[in-house]
């Protein structure tokens, strides 16, 4: 049996070891919740605010004139130099660039004989015309002789059927009546009074008033057919006399419309093209201005100079070119002021209109012009847009730098939030709000989803629908990695480092 002394040895050691168990355990849980804690997120907490949305647009930019004058030489000459390069101040009466002097006398001759050409042909062409109106106006007179000519024969010829005409009609209404005819006819038969007064006798046999009969029998036959015969003789002769006359006056209608026809084809005659006329007229009179522009320039011995103080913007042509229609050099001379013209962002046209003002600053700040209009916001080629400001100072200069800004302030707004806080799901927004929770380790802190509606916002700070959060709610403003609703987080303490080190 073990003495008591050593039973209270053995006691001491067990009590010392589970000591020792009991401190390592404490150890690795503490170890282990560190790591856990180091593992979490940290996150630093803020509350929504009232305030308003600024917003701010600040680009950068150049000066250019508000119009260029161009500088126009006459064209098809050949250039010999170009005394200016672009950017360069000009003053006025600087030579800008000078021509071909002998080519250009030989343009000049050139165009000389050409208006004499067109000169020429213009005035065969009045020759032409004045020969072929000559002969227009005699065909014409003998067309209208022809017409009179025309009027009077045909006249005539419709005169003499409608005299026709009447005569054949008096001949049928004077034509005797059927009895009267016949009437007339035995009157005048000297053999029927024979007849008649040796059947009305006394003592006339049957003999005699038979012969009678059959001779009065006869006669009336044969008078009736001669009276038949007359008539139908008479109604054909009219029958036709008035057919005559309907195609007398049927020919004499196309008879005088044809030659009226002729005198109207006569008098419209025109051989000679007025068009043609007109366009020599025209070319004669570019010519002229064309001589013209080549003598201004000869009696400038070929030199082309600024007529105004500015900036060469552009060489259009250079030396062995021939100058076009078009100007040779554009010069920006700012006597109609100076625009400043800036890149934008497809976002930033959104914040800028055009008659809106902003402030222009130059000279690295030294210099500010405000209440600037803006007078014009387009796209560019490139996809992006530009804004052409007016600057009101006149003492800029082509092509100098400066900076365009602009801020703008809304209402103001009841909830605020820092544009960290705001986080996007399926084109839902929502924020992450700070929750205590009970578990194994205790009290610990987790986010939960709350979705909000954003009615405004800039580059820091969004503006939420009114209501959407408690003046107590605390939101996660950063977090040193991503942060997920449930997820477990820590606060950052005062003086500690949140960089994620993982």
């Amino acid at each position: 049996m073990m003495s008591r002394m050593e039973i209270g040895k053995r006691r001491k050691k067990a009590v010392r070891v589970f000591l020792g168990f009991l401190g390592v355990m404490g150890v690795c849980t503490g170890v282990s919740r560190g790591i856990y804690a180091y593992q979490m997120p940290q996150v630093e907490t803020g509350r929504a605010a009232g305030k308003s949305i600024s917003h701010e647009v600040s680009v950068s930019g150049v000066v250019e004139a508000a119009r260029e004058r161009d500088v126009v030489v006459a064209e098809g000459v050949r250039v010999q130099e170009i005394c200016v390069k672009a950017g360069e101040k000009v003053e006025k009466g600087k030579v800008l660039m000078r021509v071909d002097v002998a080519d250009l006398e030989e343009l000049t001759q050139d165009v000389g004989e050409k208006i004499k050409l067109e000169e020429e042909k213009i005035a065969a062409a009045v020759e032409s015309k004045r020969a072929a109106g000559q002969t227009a106006q005699k065909a014409r007179q003998r067309a209208e002789r022809e017409l009179q000519n025309a009027r009077e024969v045909q006249d005539q010829a419709v005169s003499d059927a409608r005299s026709a005409y009447e005569r054949a009609k008096e001949k049928w209404e004077e034509y005797p009546a059927r009895g009267d005819f016949l009437e007339e006819k035995v009157k005048k038969d000297v053999e029927y009074q024979v007849y008649k007064r040796q059947a009305e006798r006394n003592g006339a046999t049957q003999e005699d008033r038979d012969t009678f009969d059959i001779y009065k029998e006869k006669l009336v036959s044969s008078a009736e057919a001669e009276w038949e015969e007359g008539k139908k003789a008479l109604r054909e002769d009219l029958e036709q006399k008035r057919a005559a006359l309907s195609t007398a006056k049927a020919d004499r209608k196309s008879a005088v419309l044809q030659a009226k026809r002729a005198v109207g084809e006569a008098g419209d005659t025109e051989p000679v093209d007025e068009s043609a006329q007109l366009e020599g007229k025209n070319a004669i009179e570019q010519l002229r201005k064309q001589r013209e522009g080549f003598q201004k320039l000869l009696d400038s011995k070929g030199k082309v100079v600024s007529e105004t103080d500015g900036y060469v913007t552009e060489c259009c042509v250079k030396a062995g070119d021939r100058t076009a229609d078009s100007a040779a050099i554009l010069l920006a001379d700012g006597s109609r002021g100076w625009n400043f013209r800036a890149v934008l962002t497809e976002e930033q046209t959104q914040l800028l209109s055009t008659g809106d003002t902003v402030t222009l600053t130059f000279q690295n700040g030294k210099l500010k012009e405000e209440d600037c209009v803006i007078s014009a916001i387009r796209p560019t080629e490139d996809g992006t847009y530009e804004a052409v400001a007016t600057a009101s100072g006149k003492d800029h200069f082509l092509g100098e730098t400066g900076s365009l800004e602009r801020t703008d302030k809304s209402r103001q707004f009841s909830c605020c939030v820092p544009l960290s806080a705001l986080y996007s799901d399926n084109n839902k927004d929502y924020v992450l709000l700070m929750r205590e929770v009970d578990t194994i380790l205790g009290t610990e802190w987790s986010v939960v989803k709350k979705e909000v509606t954003v009615v405004d916002q800039n580059e820091s700070d969004a503006a939420l629908e009114d209501g959407s959060l408690q003046e107590e709610d605390e939101i996660v403003v950063f977090a040193s990695k991503a942060v997920a609703p449930g997820d477990k987080v820590r606060l950052v303490e005062s003086g500690e480092d949140t960089d994620d080190e993982e």
